[in-house]
């Protein structure tokens, strides 16, 4: 039976030792051998370069302008063909022709069916249909978690898998959130009595500019009455009580004096007269002031409370303003702490949530995974038998385990090399050939569940 997808023939020019050549491929297995240093990995270089990976300018044969590889397939699907017209690149007839040269200066070219296109085309058609196993791809039989993606891709549930992963992506960010937050609040509950305290101690004062300012007035008006006394004594006199000799009854009679004199402005008389009123109101102003001394206990409190902003200075700054700034932080400190607290509330919930959410989808996971895992054991084992293993028997478990970015599976592989011998690891008793053979038809029983119709083994 031909199958939908395989590669006719390879041509090479002007690669390393190679100066033109073509290879012939039949539809069935081929094996390309030969001793070291025969070329074969210059094969598979070839192969590379079709399939859209970089071009290594040193690939181009001595003396030479260019290298060429031209690789034809047979297309006897309607889905490649459908593809290949959705995507600009049609076939003709039942051929798909991948081109690709490499110069040794300036970039290289790429045509898929004999139109130019970028090389990131030929990656796409590589990956669709084309795998490419190397040499110790069979070392990945030993994981559980590759298997488990293959069986998830023999189950054909990509679909449920890439929303539990964004799922589980979006989980461990609130999981990294929330430690983070624990964190933060574990450095602040470090402070926590020290923000108290000192919370408390502004809050005790409650202090001002305005207040201090107000403090400093009556401690200098207690400690300077008999002072301020004989000021103000001394300034009523001289504005009033002075009988004849103050300043106010000179300057009433001076406007008497000078009211009838013809040659003086009447501006000027105007002004006298405001002089005289304004003095009246400083001198009722002076005559207002109570001077009275604080008494013994109110004395007492103002120096404490001024002792307490000297206090609160000296601790915080060595002025007022400074101490209010790291009053105001403090009072932030303490409500990052209050939200942090309320926060991580909130986040615990959310993650509990989403863990609540990402195990049912797990689950539903698991279950598929079970079920499916019989048949692939019974699908693979039917495959080994045709690769010269007629008497194993290969078997796929699946057990329960914590969640995890996966799921809540983990995969057992085992294998009864001879009926009765029972099941032991692959990984204990399959040599490094049984490997690549278990591998083999692991690739070819995928292959029936997506688009991979051409297979490479380095």
């Amino acid at each position: 039976m031909t199958p939908d997808l395989y590669l006719k023939s390879l041509q090479i020019r002007n690669i390393a030792t190679f100066d033109n050549q073509t290879i012939e491929f039949s539809p069935n297995f081929n094996a390309i051998v030969g001793e070291t240093g025969s070329g074969k990995s210059l094969i598979l270089d070839s192969l590379q370069l079709i399939f859209g990976s970089r071009a290594d300018k040193k690939i181009v044969r001595k003396d030479c302008e260019y290298a060429m590889v031209e690789a034809i397939f047979h297309a006897g699907s309607g889905e490649i063909s459908k593809w290949l017209e959705g995507i600009g690149h049609p076939i003709e007839s039942d051929e798909i022709v991948v081109k690709r040269i490499v110069y040794p200066n300036g970039p290289s070219k790429a045509w898929l069916n004999y139109q130019s296109c970028a090389v990131s085309m030929l990656g796409q058609f590589s990956r669709r249909y084309i795998d490419l196993v190397g040499q110790f791809e069979n070392q990945k039989l030993l994981s559980s978690s590759y298997l488990l993606r293959l069986l998830d891709q023999f189950a054909n549930q990509q679909g449920n898998i890439q929303l539990f992963t964004q799922d589980y992506q979006q989980w461990s960010t609130a999981l990294k959130e929330l430690s983070n937050t624990k964190e933060g609040l574990l450095e602040l509950l470090q402070q926590e009595d020290y923000i108290r305290f000192q919370i408390a101690e502004f809050e005790e004062l409650s202090p001002s500019i305005e207040d201090e300012q107000s403090l400093l007035q009556k401690k200098s008006l207690a400690l300077n009455q008999e002072k301020h006394q004989k000021i103000l004594s001394r300034s009523q006199a001289r504005l009033s009580n002075d009988e004849g000799g103050s300043i106010l009854n000179q300057l009433a009679q001076l406007v008497k004096d000078l009211e009838n004199f013809p040659l003086v402005d009447k501006n000027l008389l105007d002004g006298l007269s405001s002089a005289q009123s304004l003095l009246s109101e400083v001198d009722y102003a002076l005559g207002s002031i109570d001077l009275d001394s604080l008494g013994e206990d109110e004395l007492e409190s103002v120096m404490d409370r001024l002792d307490k902003y000297q206090k609160l200075k000296r601790k915080f700054g060595g002025d007022l303003e400074k101490a209010l700034e790291s009053y105001s932080k403090l009072k932030t400190s303490k409500n990052n702490l209050d939200d942090l607290q309320k926060k991580i509330s909130e986040l615990e919930k959310d993650c509990s949530k989403k863990q609540g959410q990402l195990q049912a989808k797990a689950k539903i996971l698991h279950t598929k995974r079970v079920a499916t895992a019989g048949e692939l054991s019974h699908s693979l084992t039917h495959a080994v038998h045709a690769l010269n293993m007629s008497g194993a028997t290969l078997k796929i478990d699946i057990v329960e385990s914590e969640l995890n970015s996966m799921g809540m599976s983990n995969l057992l592989f085992n294998a009864e090399t001879n009926a009765g011998e029972g099941f032991f690891p692959v990984a204990q008793i399959a040599s490094g050939g049984e490997l690549s053979r278990i591998l083999l038809a692991l690739r070819q029983v995928l292959s029936s569940k997506d688009s991979i119709s051409v297979f490479l083994f380095d």
